[in-house]
């Protein structure tokens, strides 16, 4: 019975962009007076959370910790029926930031949530949706 062959080669430095992964991009033109408004520090984070029930002390850890503007989070394991409670003691804990959520559904699991200083001004829209994966439209 003969193996699997393998091939081992090295792999070439790449320094070219490939374009491809550039199409779905957007550019955002944004003026000098923004831009002063916006500064050069904002702070975001991303972090998969496994379910934010009884998390709050650490969300606001996080939060403070890295001086973050914008915490994005998912699998907050949070539906439809029930709002999770966490994000009412984070807001209670750090008053000067909001939530936008994205709850699953349908079963079990999911859920987003974007915690986010309220000097920022953002909207949730909900024009669009898609049946194969959650998301927030911001």
């Amino acid at each position: 019975m003969a193996g699997i062959p393998v091939r081992i080669s090295s792999r070439h430095n790449r320094k070219v962009i490939n374009r491809r992964n550039l199409t779905n991009l957007v550019y955002v033109n944004i003026d000098n007076d923004q831009l002063c408004k916006l500064g050069s520090n904002m702070r975001f984070a991303l972090w998969n959370a496994r379910s934010i029930n009884k998390k709050a002390a650490i969300i606001c850890d996080i939060i403070q910790s890295n001086k973050l503007d914008i915490l994005a989070v998912t699998e907050t394991w949070s539906n439809k029926n029930k709002k999770f409670s966490s994000a009412a003691e984070v807001l209670n804990t750090i008053r000067d930031f909001a939530v936008l959520e994205a709850p699953r559904l349908t079963g079990r699991g999911g859920g987003l949530a974007v915690f986010f200083r309220k000097s920022l001004k953002i909207t949730k829209y909900t024009d669009i949706t898609f049946q194969s994966f959650e998301h927030l439209d911001l």
